[in-house]
C-alpha cells in the first residue's frame, strides 16, 4: 500500500533551491560580472 499523498511535503522551487538560492538583483550581477570578463555573451 502506497501512504497518502501528503501536501507538507511537496516543496516550492525556491524552497527546494535552499541557501544558495541567488536572488534576481544578485544574479544579474554576477552576470554582468561574468559578461566583463569575457565568460559569456
Amino acid at each position: 500500500m502506497e501512504p497518502e499523498h501528503d501536501d507538507r511535503a511537496a516543496e516550492t522551487a525556491e524552497e527546494a533551491a535552499g541557501p544558495e538560492a541567488y536572488s534576481r538583483e544578485e544574479e544579474e550581477q554576477l552576470a554582468a560580472r561574468l559578461q566583463e570578463l569575457g565568460y559569456i555573451e
